[in-house]
């Protein structure tokens, strides 16, 4: 019964994990939604969808000017 519960909460956790790395933006995305919202003349939408991106400084720079 032991080996059970044990094999239920591994499951769980590995359906949970799943769930939340599939809900993750890839950094390409989030540039994509930046150009759509500055063509579309929602300028602080833009840059807003920037912001959060971590690790591409030199590129997020490049777009932001």
């Amino acid at each position: 019964m032991e080996f059970l519960k044990k094999n239920s909460a591994i499951l769980i956790l590995l359906i949970l994990f799943g769930f939340s790395a599939s809900a993750q933006f890839t950094p390409s995305k989030l540039f994509e939604n930046s150009y759509a919202k500055e063509a579309a003349g929602d300028y602080k939408g833009a840059i807003n969808e920037l912001v959060g991106l971590n690790g591409f400084d030199y590129h997020k720079s490049l777009r932001l000017g």
